[in-house]
């Protein structure tokens, strides 16, 4: 009875170990065939992705003409066609409209403003022409207030000699500016019009008046006189010296009244590079000094053979 316990008992004890042994290898195999199978179904997968992101241009590694692709881009660059042609060109060309129309408008204005220059030097003819007219003495013996054996250090001057004439002119004068004043008009002097070319400021101070001449000249004639008053009488009287080249040629005294109101000087000055005239009140002849009338000369003139 031992022995038959002990024969069952082995041989239940074998039947489980290779129920075991059975199970495993099938094990395996599943896990194996699950794990081929997810491959092949991953590749499948993976396979069919990349075939449909090949398809819609999705992916560009093995596609070398894609970078080309991007080269249209610059196609819309027609955009920045129109900004740089129309509108700069357009901004540009009103720019220079401007530039000539101002610019060139006040160019030609500089030559106008040299004409009036040129046209002062053509006028100095005309005085000469007008002044020769105006005034027709041509011999001593017809000048107004001519004495020629009073003031004159040398023998006076011959007007019959001369056939030309210029005026002394304010762009000759170098010293007393402020004393000198070149007028237009005409004045009366013993009733009779004259047409003085400068006048003379009243001082009982000695004041001086100098020209500068270009030593063309023969001959100088100056005339000098007081204006009539338009009432009373007065003894109102300039004392004068003309000086040529720094040499006194004339020295006298205009004086209001019938004798000495107008007082013609003709000089011989060949040569001469300077006129200064010297005046001065020696009697205010109830004037005040704010007030003094002053010292005309109706004649100034360079004489030329």
């Amino acid at each position: 009875m031992s022995q038959k316990d002990q024969r069952p008992s082995s041989s239940s004890n074998q039947k489980p170990g290779g129920e075991n042994e059975n199970r495993q290898p099938g094990k395996t195999k599943t896990i194996i065939y699950l794990i081929i199978s997810a491959f092949i179904f991953g590749a499948f997968i993976a396979s069919g992705v990349t075939f449909l992101l090949l398809k819609g241009g999705y992916l560009a590694l093995n596609n070398p003409t894609p970078p080309p692709i991007p080269t249209p881009t610059p196609l819309p660059t027609p955009s920045l066609v129109p900004t740089p042609t129309p509108s700069p060109t357009t901004s540009l060309v009103p720019t220079p409209t401007p530039l000539p129309t101002p610019s060139l408008v006040p160019t030609p204005t500089p030559t106008p403003t040299g004409s009036p220059n040129i046209s002062a030097q053509p006028t100095e003819s005309p005085q000469l022409g007008n002044e020769v007219t105006r005034q027709g003495e041509n011999k001593n013996n017809e000048l107004p207030g001519y004495f020629p054996n009073k003031g004159f250090t040398a023998p006076p001057s011959d007007l019959s000699r001369f056939k030309k004439v210029n005026l002394l002119l304010k762009d000759m004068v170098i010293s007393g500016d402020n004393y000198i004043n070149f007028v237009k008009g005409t004045i009366l002097i013993r009733g009779k019009l004259s047409s003085p070319v400068f006048s003379l400021r009243g001082n009982t101070n000695e004041q001086r008046v100098g020209f500068q001449l270009d030593g063309s000249q023969k001959g100088l004639l100056l005339q000098l006189g007081q204006q009539d008053l338009s009432a009373g009488d007065t003894n109102l009287t300039y004392l004068v010296r003309i000086s040529v080249d720094g040499k006194l040629l004339w020295a006298g005294e205009c004086k209001y009244g019938p004798n000495n109101q107008i007082v013609s000087v003709p000089l011989g000055v060949p040569g001469a590079t300077s006129v200064v005239i010297e005046y001065s009140i020696t009697e205010q002849g109830g004037f005040y000094s704010y007030n003094f009338p002053p010292l005309y000369f109706t004649r100034a003139e360079l004489l030329y053979q």
